[in-house]
């Protein structure tokens, strides 16, 4: 949760300075022509990168850029679990996802990267699945979804 942290306050600063230097001059409207508010004001990563883009300033040309980019990935997972910011991050950084037997402990939990070790399954599946430990481990998550689903 820390890095998740420090990447929000990392955002909220980069937001807050760039909107206070641009609108000190000029003001940003919408599509609609109204004037833009700073709660919509770069919203996303990507809106970030652009304004430093479009200022002629190329932030991947800076060592910390890639760190950077790393730890909105991981606070993204962190808030919201599988999806592209998953996928991205799996690819560059593949040992923050724990396995079980072959399987993301994210993937068969739907959850986020806040597992932690030797997560028991719940008793109703440990009887499903023949143990009766409550720490049995699912090799195949769609036996799970299946079994949610029935």
């Amino acid at each position: 949760m820390t890095l998740a942290t420090l990447y929000q306050v990392w955002e909220q600063q980069v937001r807050e300075l760039s909107f206070e230097e641009i609108t000190r001059h000029h003001h940003f409207v919408d599509k609609k022509g109204m004037k833009l508010e700073f709660k919509n004001f770069c919203t996303t990563f990507g809106e970030i990168k652009n304004l430093f883009l479009n200022s002629d300033w190329q932030p991947t040309s800076v060592t910390s850029w890639d760190t950077i980019n790393e730890l909105q990935l991981v606070q993204n997972v962190i808030k919201h679990g599988d999806g592209a910011a998953a996928d991205q991050l799996k690819s560059i950084q593949p040992g923050y996802f724990k396995e079980v037997n072959g399987t993301l402990i994210m993937d068969l939990y739907n959850s986020t990267l806040n597992e932690y070790g030797n997560r028991s399954v719940p008793r109703s599946f440990s009887q499903v699945l023949g143990g009766n430990t409550g720490k049995t481990y699912v090799q195949n998550t769609s036996f799970v979804k299946q079994y949610l689903r029935s």
